[in-house]
Formats: structure tokens, C-alpha cells, sequence
């Protein structure tokens, strides 16, 4: 009889123990004993049997399952050391899947005692299931209770940042640090790397080509292990501890990860605030675009959009325009929905080189400067007390509910908490929002920047990739009229409006960002408090907030704010 030996531990830190040569020596030994041919070994390293990853695809266990429910293993042996090498999930779980091997034909031996489980014996004598039973349940239970000291122990970690001796902990290290004299140390060589991924990405670089220059780098430099490509570029792009902040996470019960808590500062910086927002602002404009970025011909590819309206319509067809090279005459412009013979109807062509020039011509009159949100009217020191405060309540109840079983206390423990958690990600969001703000590249610097470049777009796909780049930092949309050819540039959310026509000149301009005053307003405490004039409290007043509006829960915090 051919039989499968299933060897199988849970962390590659076992592989360096006698684990796997204890495994294949018993394995070996049973097939002597037995007079098995033994065909296959498969190895199962750093895989969980008491979350079932050895279970989910990519696992040599699924393998057998599959293959077991093709037919392909029956009146084969499966060898394994004990029953929870195969599993140590739930106890049922763990039986169910014993009981549904068997009957595929597949005979399950334990190596160590020597029992045999198939379809014939289970059936016969029953009480063998009562003992694989319990053996699940003791194998579950070592194994939860061991997650959780884990678990808190990792927790525990977490929070202090720190091994037991006080030095900085090399398994929170990033990839491109290291642990010296008992604090993080970057390696310089390694964050040059990461450095020049988001200075490319800043300067309008595709996803495709800076994968391609970090590769090329990685060859030269041998690290890191795996291959740079476009998702992990992306993932690096958006991971926040080049700026020293260390996110702690936890794994969900379906085996996804969420986040344990509030980022803390904790790293060295790599890169600064400033290019951080710049590359944020970049990856944004750009999206959707799509395909690679060799060339760059259409440098207003992600800013202008067809308006045309098909009849009974009132909705703007919204498609980006794509470019069109004529054989005589000038390049063009064109609706991409229409290109591709989509839903817009609309031929109408717009010539490129004229509106591009339109666009750099009066780049300097659009680069308004952004008006800070952060002073002393800033809402998130009021949100930031007022979290706090919530938070204290919490608390408080969760302790009166440890006390006394009562359901309503529960129930409005369980609303009060959802309420301070959505509360939570809203302030996090302003945060993340005024710190954009602050960070922000001045807009003058960057017209300039563009301009800079302008002579050596035409030969050079680079300057018109850093081109395309600082034009999405300055500009929100440009929408194209079929009806006249003209081209409106809207920036800081419609306060500035810009009209050119079909050659490129200035036919209207709407400024209203001189609209913005600072206003005097009694709040409800009764004081005078002046009104920032800056965009983000004018789009709320348009609205209808009133953004020096207090609420109740809003007098409570700054009474505990100033009394604290």
C-alpha cells in the first residue's frame, strides 16, 4: 500500500528544532513496521493548524483534500504524527474532517501510537471517534490558550515599543533599518532606495517605469529579497512609516489584519511631510489613467474632461480626453468615450497644443496660494477633547457592565461605542486632512517648476512626465465645451475659473477668492471669535455649518478642557 507522509509545524522558527527529522523519522519507521510503500513527503512549514492555513489554499493539506475528492487517494495511507499535525481547530471541525477523508478511501495512521482511522473502523467501532474527539478538543484549547498569552504578550509589545531590556525592538524594525546600540538606525543605502521611489512618483513618474529604476537598483544593491513591481511599489508609496509612524495591527478571525490602535511616532523619518503630500496628491490625480507612462505625449490627460450632454440628458458625459495625432495638421484632442466607440456621441476636437499653451501661459495667475486651516480656529483640539471625554464615559460603563449583567447597559454600551469609533475616524480624517494643509508645497514654487520645463517638453518625455505632474497639483479639472471649443480651468474648487477659447486666449476669469474675509461671530458662549477666512470654512458656510457653531457636547469638552 503507497502511503503520504504529512509533516507539518507552525512556525519557521521550529524548523531549526528536531521537529521535522522526529516527523519523517517516525513516518519512515510505521512504513517498515506496516510493510507501506512510502511515495510522497509533503512538508507543511510555518503553517497554523489552529486557524486551518494549512487548510486554505496554497496548503499542502488542501492539496489532499482536493485530491481526495477527486478520488485520486483512495485506498492510500496518510501518515501523520499526531492528529492535530492535521488540525487543531475547533473539535468538530477537526473530526468532520478525519470522518470525510476516511470515507473518500483514504486511510489516516498516527505515526506515534499507531492508530489506524479508515472508513471500516469508524463505522465498527464508533468510541474511536469519542477519542479523536477529545484529542481535538485538548490539541483547540493548548492552542487558544497559547494565541492568547501570545496575543497579550505581543500587545504588550506593541504598546511599550521595546524588548525587556529597554532597547528598541528589532521585530517592529522596517526593512530598511536596523537595531544599533538598542535604537532603530536607518541604513542608508536601503531608505536611498525608498527615497528615490517617492521622488519619481512626486516628479509624475509612472508606477511601471519607477518599478522598473527601483529593480534596477535592487540588482545593484542585492536588497531587497523580493522583485519590485507595480503593487509593491504602490504599497510602499502608501506606507506611512517612511515618515517614523508605526501602526499597530491585529489579525481579524477570517485572517485579514485591521488596525490595534492609533499610529505612534516611532521611527526615524525618511522622507518628509512635504513630498509625502506631494506624491499623495500626484497618486490621485493620476488615478484611473492607467497604462504605462513611457512617452507622456498627453500631458493633460488626467485634467481635462468631455462636458457634452446627449440629448435628454442632463448629466455631463465626464470621459478624460485622450490624444490624436493628425498625418497634416495639428495634434488634437478628443472625447476617449467616443474614441473607443463608447456612449458619448460627441466628435468635437479641441487642438492640443493650443490649450496646453493656454494652460502654461496663465499657470502663474492659478498658482493661488492654499490658505492655511490650522490656527487658532482649528475644530480638532475641541473634537480631540471632546473623543476624550466620550472615551472616559466608555469606560465607565464598560466597568458597570463587568459588575452587573444587564442587557440594556449593554446595548447601549454597544451603540455608544459605534457612535465614539465612527467620532474617531472622523477626527483622525480632519487630522490627516490639516496635516495635508500644513505640509502643503507652496503653488507658486511649483508653476514655476513647470514652466522651468516648459522648452524641453516637446524633445523630453521626462519634463513632461514632472510637467503633467505639477500641473495635477495646481489645477482641479479642466472641462472642455464641445459647443464653442473652449476649455475652463477650475482650481481651489471652482474660487478661481479661468475660460480659454479654442486658441488658447483668455476669454473670462472669475476670481473670488477676494470674497474671503474674516469674519467676527458670537458663539453660543457668548464670546467674539473671528471667523478664518480660508476655503475649507467657506465650502462649510455654503453648506450651511457654521464652523464656530458650538453644540452642547461641545461646551461640555471645553469646560473640561479649561478646567483641566
Amino acid at each position: 500500500m503507497e502511503a503520504i507522509l504529512y509533516v507539518r509545524w507552525s512556525t519557521k522558527d521550529q524548523s531549526k528544532g528536531d521537529t521535522e527529522r522526529r516527523q519523517i523519522e517516525l513516518g519512515a519507521s510505521i512504513c517498515r513496521q506496516r510493510g507501506w510503500t512510502l511515495a510522497e513527503t509533503l512538508i507543511e512549514n510555518g503553517k497554523s493548524a489552529y486557524h486551518g492555513r494549512n487548510r486554505a489554499e496554497g496548503g499542502k493539506l488542501y492539496e489532499v483534500e482536493e485530491r481526495a475528492a477527486r478520488g485520486e487517494l483512495a485506498g492510500k495511507v496518510l501518515i501523520v504524527e499526531a492528529m492535530d499535525r492535521l488540525s487543531r481547530q475547533e473539535p468538530l471541525e477537526s473530526v468532520t474532517l478525519l470522518n470525510r477523508l476516511a470515507k473518500r478511501g483514504l486511510t489516516i495512521c498516527e505515526s506515534s501510537t499507531g492508530t489506524i482511522y479508515d472508513a471500516q473502523r469508524i463505522s465498527e467501532h464508533w468510541a474511536h471517534l469519542l477519542i479523536a474527539f477529545a484529542r481535538a478538543g485538548e490539541a483547540h484549547d493548548s492552542s487558544r490558550i497559547k494565541a492568547k498569552r501570545v496575543s497579550a504578550a505581543w500587545r504588550r509589545t506593541q504598546t511599550d515599543l521595546t524588548t525587556k531590556k529597554g532597547a528598541d525592538d528589532p521585530r517592529l524594525c522596517p526593512a530598511w533599518m536596523e537595531v544599533i546600540d538598542g535604537k532603530f538606525t536607518v541604513i542608508e543605502d536601503r531608505a536611498d532606495i525608498i527615497r528615490g521611489i517617492f521622488e519619481r512618483s512626486a516628479n509624475g513618474y509612472g508606477l511601471r517605469l519607477i518599478a522598473k529604476w527601483a529593480q534596477e537598483e535592487r540588482q545593484r544593491l542585492g536588497w531587497p529579497k523580493a522583485t519590485w513591481h507595480i503593487r509593491n511599489v504602490t504599497n510602499m508609496l502608501h506606507d506611512r512609516r517612511v515618515l517614523g509612524e508605526y501602526q499597530p495591527m491585529m489579525r481579524t478571525e477570517n485572517g485579514g489584519r485591521s488596525k490595534a490602535g492609533e499610529a505612534v511616532k516611532r521611527y526615524p523619518a525618511i522622507v518628509t511631510l512635504e513630498l509625502w503630500h506631494q506624491v499623495m496628491s500626484g497618486l490621485e490625480s493620476r488615478k484611473g489613467t492607467g497604462g504605462p507612462r513611457q512617452k507622456c505625449a498627453n500631458v493633460l490627460s488626467n485634467l481635462c474632461r468631455c462636458t457634452y450632454r446627449a440629448p435628454g440628458s442632463n448629466l455631463p458625459c465626464g470621459s478624460r480626453m485622450t490624444l490624436r495625432r493628425q498625418k497634416r495638421g495639428p495634434a488634437q484632442i478628443t472625447c476617449s468615450d467616443f474614441s473607443r466607440a463608447g456612449e458619448c456621441t460627441c466628435n468635437a476636437a479641441y487642438r492640443y497644443d493650443d490649450i496646453l499653451a493656454g494652460v502654461l501661459d496663465n499657470l502663474l495667475s492659478l498658482a493661488m496660494p492654499a490658505p492655511s486651516t490650522i490656527g487658532q480656529h482649528s475644530r480638532v483640539p475641541v473634537l480631540r477633547a471632546e473623543l476624550t471625554t466620550k472615551r472616559k464615559r466608555l469606560e465607565e460603563m464598560a466597568d458597570r457592565l463587568m459588575e452587573q449583567d444587564d442587557e440594556v447597559l449593554e446595548a447601549a454600551f454597544r451603540r455608544f461605542k459605534a457612535k465614539v469609533d465612527v467620532e474617531a475616524a472622523e477626527l483622525k480624517a480632519l487630522e490627516a486632512h490639516e496635516e495635508k494643509r500644513t505640509h502643503a508645497t507652496d503653488p507658486h514654487a511649483v508653476a514655476e517648476q513647470a514652466l522651468a520645463l516648459r522648452e524641453q517638453m516637446a524633445t523630453d518625455a521626462d519634463a513632461r512626465i514632472k510637467v503633467q505632474s505639477y500641473l495635477g497639483q495646481l489645477i482641479d479639472v479642466i472641462f472642455m465645451d464641445p459647443s464653442d471649443r473652449s476649455a475652463t480651468i477650475v482650481v481651489m474648487g471652482g474660487l478661481r475659473v479661468i475660460k480659454l477659447d479654442k486658441h488658447g486666449k483668455v476669454i473670462g476669469d472669475v476670481n473670488t477668492a477676494h470674497m474671503l474675509k474674516d469674519q467676527s461671530i458670537i458663539d453660543k458662549l457668548g464670546r467674539e471669535v473671528t471667523l478664518d477666512a480660508n476655503v475649507d470654512n467657506w465650502n462649510r458656510v455654503l453648506a450651511g455649518d457654521n464652523p464656530m457653531r458650538l453644540t452642547k457636547l461641545d461646551e461640555v469638552a471645553q469646560s473640561a478642557t479649561e478646567a483641566a
